[in-house]
């Protein structure tokens, strides 16, 4: 009855700790990742957003809890229909992802729900054996400022 019992706990334990985030020691560095990466774009599919935090990079989280917020109160117009993980590179304790998304985008003004395809690359880093992604705050100004530049014509006969 004791060795049950102690089974028992042994593996509760463990499965808390995959739970948590701790990685099983029995994974490289790419499955990590990728266990990592897949687990974070469920959450957005989701919609997640507590979950989604978790994965974020914790040195720059604090920075974005205005963001989580807005996202948590806002209606997003979005919903994500499916991901694909299509690329995978892990370079020491920095990595990489990108990831096929399709979206349904609904809005009253298109009248049906809008899909859209996007490749999304992700820039992930390693801390104590835990991979986080790496995201930077929004910036309005830099989104303004892309879409005000014109894209370059060639000129005629040149």
């Amino acid at each position: 009855m004791k060795r049950v019992l102690v089974g028992l706990v042994v593996m509760l334990s463990l499965t808390a700790c995959e739970m948590a985030g701790v990685r099983s020691p029995s994974l490289s560095p790419h499955e990590a990742l990728r266990q990592r990466a897949e687990s974070y774009w469920s959450a957005k599919k989701a919609k997640d957003w507590k979950t989604v935090q978790t994965f974020v990079d914790p040195k720059v989280l604090p920075s974005l809890q205005d963001y989580f917020r807005k996202h948590d109160e806002s209606k997003d117009l979005s919903t994500i229909v499916s991901f694909e993980i299509q690329k995978l590179v892990v370079e020491g304790d920095r990595g990489h992802t990108v990831t096929a998304v399709s979206f349904l985008l609904v809005h009253p003004l298109l009248g049906k729900p809008y899909p859209l395809h996007q490749t999304v690359e992700d820039h992930w880093v390693q801390r104590n054996g835990l991979w986080y992604v790496v995201i930077t705050p929004p910036n309005m100004e830099d989104f303004l400022r892309r879409l005000q530049k014109k894209p370059e014509r060639s000129k005629p006969g040149g």
